[in-house]
């Protein structure tokens, strides 16, 4: 939040206050009191006093932001200076303006409205007369300090000499060689197939030989039956 702002939030915080001339807050105010008490909340101590003597002591403004000192004749026309000052909030609309300020008695710490349109040499009570820039008076907050950052490390020349560092080398200690073994077997679960070669080969001595049957001469006789009870 910047300083114009943080002027906006303290006037806007008294709104509803009562008026009563002379007074400076911290709940009663009256139009120069509510601006001495804003710039003393602020940390500015040496404001000047007095809506007349601030509007002739300050720079004028012509460029209208919020927290500007916004200046009016006062109910007596005759005096050549400003007497009344309020806090510039914003624009309503084009050429008329909005402020907080103690309006009097029958108001207290209220919004208002105004033109914005500077005519000093109108008698009127509440003819503007211009503006300054009391945020310019304020100390600006210092920056904040950069976090630390880590050391970057960085490495540095060796500080050995060449025959030094040839000394300091630690020797590499060659890996083991091995050879090779030779793999060991590994069971085999082939089928052993067997070929015609194979099924020619002689039997065991203790297995029986098979005779393949003889074929029957078709030319030999068959032999009668033999039926009982009868003679050739």
């Amino acid at each position: 939040m910047d300083t114009a702002q943080k002027i906006v939030g303290l006037a806007q915080s008294k709104l509803g206050c009562r008026y009563e001339y002379g007074g400076t807050g911290p709940e009663v105010f009256d139009c120069e009191g509510l601006w001495d008490w804003i710039m003393r909340e602020l940390g500015v101590d040496d404001y000047q006093q007095g809506s007349a003597y601030q509007f002739e002591k300050y720079a004028h403004v012509t460029d209208l932001q919020q927290g500007d000192a916004v200046y009016f004749r006062g109910d007596e026309p005759e005096l050549p200076y400003p007497g009344h000052v309020g806090v510039f909030v914003g624009m309503e609309s084009p050429g008329v303006g909005r402020m907080i300020s103690a309006l009097g008695e029958a108001y207290g710490v209220c919004y208002s409205s105004f033109s914005t349109t500077v005519d000093q040499a109108s008698e009127d009570p509440g003819a503007y007369w211009g503006a300054t820039r009391p945020a310019d008076l304020v100390a600006a907050e210092p920056e904040p300090e950069p976090e630390p950052q880590p050391a970057e490390v960085t490495t540095g020349p060796s500080i050995f000499t060449a025959a030094e560092a040839a000394a300091t080398e630690v020797p590499l200690v060659p890996e083991p060689t091995s050879t090779p073994s030779e793999p060991e077997p590994v069971a085999a679960f082939t089928e052993r197939r067997t070929g015609p070669a194979d099924r020619r080969q002689a039997p065991a001595a203790n297995q029986p030989t098979l005779v393949p049957p003889q074929d029957e001469d078709p030319g030999a006789a068959t032999p009668s039956p033999l039926v009982k009870g009868s003679t050739n």
